[in-house]
């Protein structure tokens, strides 16, 4: 953020160790019964959870305009980037360096 807090919403180990309360980034992946699930922080008995802004991928469809097509400055530059994604066998993390990259094409 601006401010330079984390947005970030974390939970490890059933106990929550950072939330700034900023809805938009609620929903983030994590784990349940020993499996890895995506969903909104509060919905499930999530064991370990992180969450991140804004979400690439929903329901295995790309998010779309509505969290890509807004007019911010950290979604049209080109910039360093981190994606996190899984499915049921691997965990997949995606490392963009320079010279970057936009939101929209990550």
């Amino acid at each position: 953020m601006a401010n330079g807090e984390s947005v970030f919403v974390y939970k490890s180990k059933g106990k929550v160790i950072m939330d700034y309360g900023n809805a938009g980034y609620y929903n983030g992946i994590g784990t349940v019964d020993g499996k890895l699930t995506y969903g909104y922080y509060l919905e499930k008995p999530f064991y370990d959870f992180t969450t991140a802004y804004p979400p690439l991928v929903i329901d295995k469809k790309p998010a779309g305009s509505y969290y890509l097509g807004f007019n911010d400055g950290n979604v049209n530059t080109k910039t360093r980037r981190t994606a996190i994604g899984y499915n049921d066998e691997y965990i997949y993390v995606v490392c963009v360096h320079n010279p970057g990259m936009r939101l929209k094409e990550l």
